[in-house]
């Protein structure tokens, strides 16, 4: 799951933030058209569904043996 608008800023990204008076700091996942952006939407959604249905399957398991 690596596609998401916003990008998981670091420390020293917080600290440039204080002085970055016009914004140009702020890095977003940008798409090149609109159906790229949901292929990536869809695809990150559909991964994060199968991780949740793989872990209750292995959840489930666990508590049958």
């Amino acid at each position: 799951m690596n596609y998401s608008l916003f990008t998981r800023p670091t420390f020293l990204d917080g600290a440039g933030s204080v002085i970055d008076l016009f914004g140009v700091l702020n890095n977003y996942n940008y798409s090149r058209n609109e159906a790229e952006a949901d292929f990536n939407a869809q695809y990150d959604d559909f991964s994060a569904l199968y991780k949740d249905f793989y872990a209750a399957v292995e959840a489930v398991e666990q508590n049958v043996k």
